[in-house]
């Protein structure tokens, strides 16, 4: 018979009538008879499939159509036993398969890179479990269904990484700047509550955390409310504009009112730190949020600003524990917060106090954030803790909120080079190959994105989150002409330069992005979608790009991750100026996302330095942070840096390590984190270890 057979791994052979009648003997020895015909019966079952006058037949055809022979025989007994074997069978090759290891491992609690996989999610909480398995369901059918076939190998390969694969299969989209503004001023609906707009600065921030909630379950990547100093100032006044009529309905001082309405200001943004940090999610987690603030010298602004940096400041809680959430970002600005002169220059000395004793905020620098997002008005805060959007206008006037990010690819650039180095062809080549194939993928998630309604999503297309659309209205005229950045990262820029150049060589890399560069602006036109270049900060994806590495070259990499971003190595010993002046130039050919980071001991004692170190930063990196010690034994009240191990993190003044009665905050990419409470990979945990400060 002249028949091909598709296996359910999708391979072809051709039909061999042997496999059928050892299945049929199979179900006859579980019968134990010795009066079946099995050859007959092999016999029909040819018959039947020869008569169907098809080239190719699936497993399951075939299988069907054994079980219809035996059931229409006298074989009655035969046939259930058949059902039983097949159901067997499925099972015995399910329990060999990728996805039930994988689950098993995640109930019993035994596969350390599922359970670190995410430093925001405690895999061990009930309030998680259901994500993190629905998750692994999700990736699995994602990548062995969904994915195209050249798509899934690259990234079964490790040479790219879909990320958020597990929402691939929903209609999702990613980080983004929300429009709480609108927001606030027109109202909104979560389920079918009206909320309405606040008349205080009281109602207002809570409000607005009602917004950060209803948001982070209505999408999968982070969110940022931009320049709530500015965003806030109204419902200020709204306080105060009562403020003073009760002052006058009772004859009150004006110390009074400007009294109350400090407090009221303080308290609001107290209430809003707490919330923001008791929130959970959908799938069990705290919200990714960003904030940002520093440009607005009015008075109702700069209240929100102080108010939020002097609780930032104290903590939460009784212990004053470091918050993880918000991110905050601090602008930069000559005129307005930088010099001594300026009108918001206390402000700037107070972010320099928060960010001594609690890494936050990480600042712009507003003059090369405009060059680089290439808006003339508008600061541009990152969506989340690094993406950025490029200029957008609407009835000729920019527009930044209401605007978000439809995914990331990311390239393992170490693999693409050794890739380049074994088979002797040009870097370029290689890089263009995996280059199309993340065009592809990405292509592939906006295809399933498209026809989507806005009522599908309310809180963020009908809302106002987003948009504001019909609800019968598809979200598809949101994707194109920039609207929507997309963005294809890269990992591991140092370690294909030591690849294919033996050691740093920035010339080197800088020709890599922008080839890289080149090729997103071709994707660009091609689709009428904001392709950006991603400066990766891989959490995960630092170990497994490793491993995939180890696996598919089989040889043994020296660390157990890969350099995030276009970063010095965090191990190269170098100054703060020598890191920010390697990395100077990176930021505006890496424009979808970047930042740039040095590491310093405590300098809650020398702020002096902090504002050197962030001033000469201000003319050289768009954004960047610094990374401080904030630790802090309950049992013997060390502050300062904890010793940090392969098993975790220890008080170096009494030796505790014990959960709960320590706090650790770690930058995990670009957002903090508590590794003593949530552990990272083995790869991240690696990166921590080998952190040098920056002298």
């Amino acid at each position: 018979m002249s028949i091909s057979v598709i296996k359910r791994d999708g391979k072809v052979e051709k039909y061999d009538t042997l496999k059928i009648y050892k299945a049929i003997c199979a179900a006859t020895h579980l019968n134990d008879s010795k009066s079946i015909n099995e050859a007959k019966l092999t016999e029909d079952i040819d018959d039947r499939i020869s008569k169907l006058k098809q080239d190719t037949i699936s497993i399951e055809q075939i299988q069907n159509i054994v079980e219809r022979c035996l059931m229409v025989s006298k074989y009655k007994e035969t046939a259930k036993n058949y059902i039983q074997y097949r159901h067997e069978r499925d099972i015995i090759r399910e329990s060999k398969g990728d996805l039930l290891k994988t689950i098993e491992a995640f109930i019993d609690q035994t596969d350390r890179d599922i359970l670190t996989e995410n430093a925001n999610k405690a895999s061990s909480l009930v309030t998680t479990h259901r994500d993190l398995l629905t998750g692994l369901l999700s990736k699995h059918y994602t990548v062995n269904h969904l994915l195209s076939k050249d798509v899934a190998e690259a990234h079964k390969n490790g040479f790219i990484h879909c990320h958020d694969s597990d929402y691939y299969i929903s209609p999702l989209t990613n980080c983004s700047i929300v429009n709480y503004r609108d927001m606030l001023e027109n109202g909104f609906y979560i389920g079918d509550a009206h909320i309405e707009t606040p008349n205080s600065i009281g109602v207002a921030s809570t409000v607005l955390t009602q917004i950060i909630q209803s948001v982070a379950n209505a999408q999968y990547g982070g969110q940022t409310s931009a320049h709530i100093d500015s965003g806030l100032a109204p419902y200020v006044k709204k306080s105060h504009d009562k403020l003073k009529t009760l002052a006058a309905k009772y004859n009150l001082p004006d110390s009074f009112v400007e009294e109350q309405l400090e407090k009221e200001v303080y308290d609001a943004m107290q209430t809003f730190l707490y919330q923001v940090n008791s929130l959970t999610t959908t799938n069990g987690q705290t919200p990714f949020i960003t904030i940002s603030f520093g440009l607005d010298t009015t008075k109702y602004g700069r209240m929100v600003t102080k108010a939020y940096l002097e609780n930032h400041i104290k903590g939460v809680g009784k212990d004053g524990i470091t918050p993880v959430f918000p991110k905050v970002i601090f602008f930069l600005e000559e005129g307005v917060n930088f010099k001594t002169e300026d009108p918001n220059y206390d402000l700037k000395q107070l972010a320099i106090d928060c960010a001594t004793k609690r890494i936050y905020p990480d600042f712009i620098s507003v003059p090369l954030n405009k060059k680089i997002t290439g808006a003339k008005k508008t600061a541009v805060t990152s969506m989340s803790c690094r993406s950025f959007l490029s200029v957008y206008k609407e009835n000729g006037e920019e527009k930044f909120d209401g605007r978000f990010n439809l995914g990331v690819v990311t390239l393992n650039l170490p693999m693409i080079a050794k890739e380049s180095l074994v088979n002797e062809i040009s870097l370029s080549e290689v890089l263009d190959k995996y280059m199309d194939i993340a065009y592809k993928a990405h292509m592939g998630r906006v295809d399933r994105l498209k026809g989507t309604k806005a009522k599908q999503n309310p809180t963020m297309f009908v809302n106002g989150a987003i948009a504001r659309l019909d609800p019968e209205e598809t979200i598809d005229k949101l994707f194109y002409n920039g609207y929507a950045s997309i963005s294809i990262g890269y990992i591991g820029l140092a370690e294909a330069c030591e690849i294919l150049k033996g050691g740093l060589d920035k010339d080197f890399a800088v020709s890599i992005l922008k080839h890289m560069k080149t090729k997103v602006e071709e994707y660009k036109k091609k689709s009428n979608i904001g392709f950006s270049l991603y400066a990766t900060p891989s959490e995960s994806y630092c170990k497994r790009a490793v491993a995939k590495y180890e696996e598919y070259f089989g040889e043994k990499w020296n660390r157990k991750y890969f350099t995030n971003s276009f970063h010095i190595p965090v191990w190269v010993e170098c100054s703060p100026f020598e890191k920010w002046f390697y990395e100077k130039g990176f930021a505006e050919i890496s424009n979808g996302g970047h930042i740039g980071y040095i590491e310093q001991p405590s300098l809650i004692n020398n702020k002096k330095a902090y504002e050197a170190f962030i001033d000469f930063a201000y003319y050289h990196i768009p954004y960047y942070g610094i990374n401080t010690p904030v630790d802090k034994c309950f049992e013997c009240g060390f502050n300062g840096e904890f010793l940090t191990t392969e098993h975790g993190y220890e008080c170096p003044s009494c030796g505790n390590s014990k959960k709960h009665t320590i706090s650790v905050t770690r930058r995990v990419s670009g957002y903090l984190s508590n590794p003593d409470d949530r552990p990272f990979n083995e790869g991240k945990q690696q990166e921590c270890m080998e952190r040098v400060k920056h002298k």
